[in-house]
């Protein structure tokens, strides 16, 4: 599946020529220079085990067992196919607002094409379940209409945050996920999704910790808002929606609260121990998580019927499979 992306991507060569943009003032200035250097030894281990069509590694789609795929993981799979196909619609909030120079918008293109890459094998895995082709392309392409805003992240740094606590919260997700899999495709898939999310979240934790190198003080306050107001992309791209499936897959993979204890581990150690556990205490993320985690957070109106109308059309590719 392609989703009508025109950005310039990462090609193999090296950095790609970027798309134009207006660099955004950037409150905290990092060494650019630095920020280069990382990049190079980001791209070249990138280029090393990339997997998508122009990548040297390839997926075994052979090793597919429809006998040991559940519901509950087509369930997941689904939803985060919506997550990952939006990749583009974010990078391009990304590189028009919070660029500050070419090292970045290298970077956001390169994270863009990986992150599509995703999005392609998840969908690819789902029409060989046995979702219509076209039904799903439809699906996928409705959140799209919807405006990628997030209001509490104003400056190039704050954008670095948010990103550095999805790509932590997705990597985390998908290693809980993963460890509920029997089916040797999809566990394939996801290890090297959860390679890609751990990259990721190493290269956004990288930017942040240069930003406390130079002004710790600043650095921590503007991080503050994204910590106190953040929420996962996909309640942008699905809306309420998002909360009511996002709750639902939390309670079926068993989410304690020793996985909000490992993420804040990362926090900390990114951030400080006291200025970390001050972030993650006062995160609304962290609260909700554990109020689902918890038994805590009552149920949404029609959180039934969501979940069962979400269920509908992989139900029914699973049944037809297996008939």
């Amino acid at each position: 599946m392609t989703n009508g992306s025109t950005h310039a991507t990462a090609h193999d060569g090296g950095h790609a020529g970027t798309r134009p943009y207006v660099p955004a003032h950037p409150t905290i200035p990092i060494d650019s220079g630095q920020l280069a250097e990382r990049f190079e030894k980001f791209e070249q281990g990138a280029r090393k085990i990339r997997w998508d069509s122009a990548g040297p590694v390839r997926v075994d789609w052979t090793i597919f067992d429809r006998g040991k795929l559940t519901l509950d993981n087509l369930f997941v799979v689904k939803l985060v196919t919506f997550v990952e196909s939006y990749a583009d619609v974010y990078t391009a909030l990304l590189l028009d607002r919070f660029c500050v120079n070419d090292t970045m918008s290298t970077f956001f293109q390169l994270w863009e094409r990986e992150e599509q890459n995703h999005a392609d094998k998840l969908v690819a895995y789902l029409h060989l379940v046995g979702l219509d082709p076209e039904d799903l392309k439809i699906s996928l392409q409705r959140p799209r209409q919807r405006k990628f805003e997030v209001p509490y992240v104003k400056t190039p740094l704050q954008a670095n945050v948010f990103t550095y606590c999805q790509e932590l919260l997705t990597a985390f997700f998908y290693q809980m996920f993963r460890r509920t899999v029997q089916e040797p495709l999809l566990n394939e898939l996801l290890t090297k999704i959860i390679a890609d999310e751990w990259r990721h979240f190493h290269w956004y934790e990288g930017v942040v910790k240069q930003h406390l190198a130079t002004d710790r003080k600043s650095t921590l306050e503007e991080a503050m808002p994204v910590f106190e107001n953040f929420a996962m992309p996909g309640n942008q791209i699905l809306g309420s929606e998002y909360e009511i499936l996002t709750d639902e897959i939390i309670k079926q993979m068993r989410f304690s609260t020793g996985e909000i204890f490992a993420i804040g581990r990362h926090v900390t150690s990114t951030f400080g121990l006291i200025e970390g556990g001050r972030l993650i205490a006062r995160s609304s993320y962290a609260r909700d998580m554990k109020d689902v985690v918890m038994r805590r957070k009552p149920p949404k109106p029609q959180a039934e019927e969501v979940v069962r109308a979400f269920r509908v059309d992989i139900e029914k590719a699973l049944t037809a499979g297996t008939a």
